[in-house]
C-alpha cells in the first residue's frame, strides 16, 4: 500500500513545478529574474485607411509622396461622363501598396461627354518602409477595363 501512495504524492508536486512558464523563473510574477517584465511584441499594424477628395483636374501634376505613416496621392481619372463619384480603398502586400480608385455613376441622365475628374487621396496607417505604390482605376458598370494609372516608389517614415 505504501508503494502505491508514494507516486500519488509525487504527482501533485511534479505538476506544481511544471506550471512555471518560460522566463518565469518560479517567482510567479511572469517577469524573468532581475524583476524586469518580458519585452512586448510590437502591436500588429492596423488597417490602411483612405481619405479621397475630388478636386478640379489640371491644377497640379499627378504624383505621390510618402510622409510619416501616410502616402499622399494626386491623380486624374477619365470617366464616361462628368457625373461620376469616386471612392478609394487600399491594400498592402509585402512592399507593394495598391490604391484602388473606383468611379461610379451618380446620375441617371448626364451630358454624354468624357469626364475628367481630379482627386487627392491620403493613405493613413502605412507602416514605415519603402514601397512600390500602384494606383488602379476601376469603372463599375461601364464596360471600361481596369487600368493601372500610376506606379511609383514612395518612402514612408
Amino acid at each position: 500500500m505504501r508503494r502505491l501512495l508514494a507516486p500519488l504524492i509525487l504527482v501533485p508536486a511534479l505538476l506544481a513545478c511544471s506550471m512555471n512558464t518560460p522566463g518565469d523563473n518560479g517567482n510567479g510574477s511572469g517577469a524573468p529574474a532581475g524583476g524586469q517584465a518580458p519585452a512586448q511584441a510590437p502591436a500588429p499594424a492596423g488597417p490602411i485607411t483612405v481619405e479621397l477628395k475630388q478636386r478640379e483636374p489640371g491644377d497640379a501634376p499627378d504624383g505621390a509622396t510618402g510622409g510619416t505613416g501616410t502616402v499622399a496621392v494626386r491623380g486624374t481619372i477619365s470617366t464616361p461622363n462628368p457625373c461620376y463619384a469616386l471612392s478609394g480603398t487600399a491594400a498592402r502586400e509585402g512592399s507593394t501598396l495598391t490604391l484602388t480608385v473606383s468611379a461610379r455613376s451618380n446620375a441617371e441622365v448626364c451630358i454624354q461627354v468624357i469626364g475628367t475628374l481630379g482627386y487627392d487621396a491620403t493613405l493613413r496607417g502605412v507602416p514605415a518602409g519603402s514601397y512600390t505604390l500602384r494606383v488602379v482605376h476601376t469603372y463599375a458598370g461601364t464596360g471600361w477595363e481596369t487600368q493601372t494609372a500610376m506606379t511609383q516608389q514612395v518612402q514612408v517614415r
